[in-house]
């Protein structure tokens, strides 16, 4: 609803009945700030400041200013609100994830070096190892199944046998196995995150 005449008319004489006191508050003692700033062997710092400061009061006095001045003041809030904050997280976010995205894309196209599996007998007593030959190869999450010729004694995975490192197990081959050999099934996660599969051989005395 627009405002009355009368009303309009009432808070302008209040509005000039307040700047004329300001003034006749104000005036003297701004008067005497700038006079002691012209006489002060000041910094240049506090001269800028006393500038600010008198025009601060300015807008206050003169409405036209004061509108403008302290509407504009108003419009440029910090970038702190709650909307604001989620747009710049949400913002991050993506490009974290396009970052990611792109060096997983890149990790894609490099050559693949696939494990080279050995399964050898180990030092002790019916103790093996499984040995992965393939410098620089990656694998994670690494188990292995033995045939019909073979009786485990140990756990058979390993959470990494990367190329160059081996994964120690315990068992024994039965008369199958040490006449003619085991079979073992390798699996373990690339470097992509998918599963690979492979065989390994232990030869029996028949392949001798």
């Amino acid at each position: 609803m627009n405002e009355r005449p009368a009303e309009s008319s009432t808070r302008r004489t209040i509005e000039q009945i307040v700047a004329g006191l300001v003034i006749v508050l104000v005036g003297p003692t701004l008067t005497w700030f700038i006079g002691k700033l012209a006489d002060a062997d000041l910094p240049v710092g506090w001269y800028f400041g006393g500038i600010v400061v008198v025009a601060l009061f300015a807008t206050v006095i003169y409405g036209p200013w004061r509108r403008v001045i302290w509407g504009s003041i108003a419009l440029w809030r910090p970038l702190t609100t709650k909307r604001t904050l989620e747009k710049a997280h949400a913002h991050g976010r993506a490009e974290l994830q396009s970052e990611l995205d792109a060096e997983a894309e890149q990790n894609r196209h490099r050559p693949l070096i696939r494990p080279q599996w050995l399964i050898l007998p180990g030092s002790e007593r019916y103790e093996w190892v499984l040995f992965n030959a393939a410098e620089g190869s990656t694998a994670e999450h690494v188990s292995i199944t033995p045939g019909s010729g073979f009786f485990a004694g140990s756990a058979l995975d390993w959470d990494s046998v990367h190329g160059g490192e081996k994964g120690i197990f315990r068992g024994r081959r039965n008369e199958q196995g040490q006449t003619f050999g085991v079979r073992f099934s390798v699996e373990w996660t690339d470097i992509y995150g998918e599963r690979q599969p492979a065989t390994v051989d232990i030869a029996g005395e028949e392949a001798f």
